[in-house]
């Protein structure tokens, strides 16, 4: 029995001493594992450098950063620094932000290319930048232009197809302009008679005021209703009125559609087109000159029809160019602009001219 109980307790000793030891052996192997890790953790507090290259230079550089630092909870700087992590922004030839996403030196780089980032360009270049540097963001996945992986070598490596990417949605359209040029309407009267007309060319400086709202889709058309008010003056008469003075000044309104255009979704240049229903007024008509207008098929049913107030309508092309990043864009653009106008027997044919500037929000 004594014998027995030895044999017995040996075993136990032996086989906790195995057991102990095993347990030391997994705690340990597990600490210098976690050590290991966290050693070789990204410093996530390290400062982030963001740079703009001249190509980008009309974003809000200060807002972007402030937004990047706010996504990735770190410090981020707009010094270059070889030795920290950085993220550079430009645009491509098609107006394409491009983000490229440096880590330390001889780690991977990668870089998206973001369309249709007008609108809300500072919330999508920090959602972009959290993506490249973490692989999270705050929204789910859409494909992006372009992606790649290199290292500070310039060796290819295995990395991600692509880096998800919000589009901005479609949005509300408000552009306000101003303009200056210059216009000639032809005025054209027939006598009740049949006996004859009063034909002239009104030519003078204009000025020009217009509101225009609408919608902007993701496709760079933006669609909508303006209102316009056009003022001509002090006008020149060239041809016969006869005792008629058309003038000094006169006033169009009009009211319709309009359409924008940009090629390029991301580009600064565009195309204009409205038309409208229009009323144009005259501020003075000097009449009652009788038979002496036209010494002849003048009569009574003419006397201060000249120079009534004529409804028609009125129609423009033009060409645009923005200069600031969005919302609150400023830019300029030169238009053509054609009407026509009818009365009883009057009929008017403005053509006008204008240089202007614009603010558009989208």
């Amino acid at each position: 029995m004594r014998q027995q109980a030895r044999a017995w307790g040996w075993a136990v000793r032996t086989l906790s001493r195995t057991s102990l030891l095993r347990i030391s052996w997994a705690i340990i192997a597990l600490t210098t594992t976690t050590r290991i890790g966290q050693a070789s953790e990204p410093k996530t507090t390290a400062p982030l450098v963001v740079v703009f290259d001249a190509s980008a230079a009309d974003l809000p550089q200060k807002e972007i950063r402030a937004a990047v630092g706010h996504e990735l909870e770190r410090p981020v700087r707009a010094d270059a620094d070889p030795n920290a992590a950085m993220l550079s922004i430009r645009r491509d030839a098609g107006g394409n932000l491009v983000i490229r996403y440096r880590p330390p030196a001889g780690e991977l780089a990668a870089t998206v290319s973001v369309a249709n980032a007008s609108g809300e360009t500072v919330r999508q270049v920090a959602s972009v930048a959290k993506r490249l540097v973490t692989g999270a963001g705050d929204a789910g996945p859409s494909p992006s232009t372009s992606s790649e992986n290199r290292s500070a070598t310039g060796v290819s490596h295995s990395g991600p197809a692509d880096v998800p990417v919000d589009a901005p949605a479609s949005s509300l359209y408000v552009r306000l302009s101003g303009a200056v040029g210059f216009g000639n309407a032809t005025y054209d009267y027939r006598f009740a008679s049949g006996a004859g007309r009063f034909e002239s060319a009104n030519t003078g400086p204009l000025g020009s005021v217009h509101a225009a709202i609408g919608h902007r889709a993701t496709s760079g058309v933006a669609v909508g209703g303006e209102l316009g008010a056009v003022g001509h003056g002090p006008l020149t008469k060239h041809g016969n009125l006869g005792g008629y003075q058309l003038g000094p000044f006169a006033l169009r309104l009009q009211l319709g559609p309009f359409v924008d255009y940009y090629p390029n979704t991301q580009g600064r240049l565009h195309l204009q087109a409205g038309v409208g229903v229009a009323y144009s007024l005259f501020q003075v008509s000097v009449a009652a000159c009788g038979q002496q207008c036209n010494g002849g098929g003048f009569d009574a049913s003419d006397d201060g029809q000249v120079g009534k107030s004529l409804w028609g309508g009125a129609g423009y092309l033009g060409i645009g160019y923005d200069f600031g990043a969005r919302p609150g864009g400023a830019g300029c653009f030169a238009r053509t602009s054609l009407g026509y106008f009818a009365g009883e027997r009057t009929t008017m044919w403005p053509l006008e001219l204008s240089l202007g500037a614009t603010m558009a929000w989208f």
